[in-house]
């Protein structure tokens, strides 16, 4: 055969689906990969502010207000929000009823406890205090040392408590947190005004009721009768005392504080 007479090579014509494949995707094919932003259990919501701003009552609108008389929900999500699957389930929690540990006016407790928020060293004016006899001095340093022990027992109670409680009821979540802080700056405040004035700490409690208390292991509801009913009503009543009795300006302010605290403490354990 002669050289004119060999055919011309044609090139190899890839396959469809080579071509296919080759070929820039169609936007329109390509996977929404956020679909997941769709994902809510209601959308639209816009909660109104009060007079106090846009409280946490506020916000409780629609199915965010819903609170259920029993969760199941082992998870940490907040109350409304959309579960996903595979999420590591926690079987800390032991109140997953309402009637254990609700109260309807815990939403309304909470706003007043970060409204009326105070720091014992600048709000307390210690500089006013006088020197006190000596007898006063170290009646005064007893009481303080009891009342602080008592804050640091409310703040241990409470802390072990609070990771059983279900999170379908923040709530009351939110505030038992308020209260905790609460009692951490009682607990603070009163080894300052027993180390303010020339005297120093007493005596420690024998501890009776403080062991009932941290030792409680019957449920939330039997600690909060030993926490408000017990140990709250002796509590609120030493601090009236020392307000009546006190000697100065810090003093009478140190207890009327605290008395604030822990009433809005007994109003929800009541």
């Amino acid at each position: 055969m002669s050289t004119s007479e060999i055919p011309e090579e044609i090139p190899d014509q890839p396959a469809s689906q080579e071509v296919e494949a080759s070929e820039p995707a169609s936007p329109d094919a390509t996977p929404n990969r956020m679909t997941w932003m769709e994902d809510t259990l209601e959308w639209g919501v816009r909660a109104q502010p009060g007079k106090h701003g846009l409280t946490m009552r506020d916000i409780n609108t629609g199915i965010y207000g819903d609170v259920p008389d029993e969760s199941q929900d082992m998870s940490r999500r907040p109350r409304g929000a959309f579960p996903i699957p595979g999420v590591p389930r926690t079987d800390l929690y032991t109140l997953n009823h309402k009637v254990e540990l609700w109260a309807d006016n815990a939403v309304d407790l909470y706003e007043e406890a970060i409204q009326r928020r105070w720091m014992a060293h600048i709000d307390i004016p210690w500089e006013s205090m006088d020197p006190h006899s000596e007898e006063v001095e170290l009646a005064t340093r007893q009481l303080c040392t009891e009342l602080a022990q008592q804050a640091s027992i409310e703040t241990d109670v409470i802390g072990q408590w609070l990771h059983h409680m279900n999170y379908a009821y923040h709530e009351v979540k939110t505030f038992l947190a308020s209260e905790l802080f609460d009692s951490g700056r009682h607990y603070a405040a009163f080894r300052q005004r027993a180390l303010a004035n020339g005297g120093g700490l007493g005596l420690e409690s024998p501890g009776h009721m403080n062991r009932r208390l941290l030792e409680c292991r019957a449920g939330w509801t039997e600690t909060a009768l030993y926490l408000y009913i017990l140990r709250g009503t002796l509590t609120l009543l030493l601090y009236r005392y020392g307000e009546s009795y006190a000697q100065d300006r810090a003093e009478k302010l140190l207890f009327r504080m605290c008395m604030q605290d822990k009433s809005r403490h007994m109003a929800y354990g009541m």
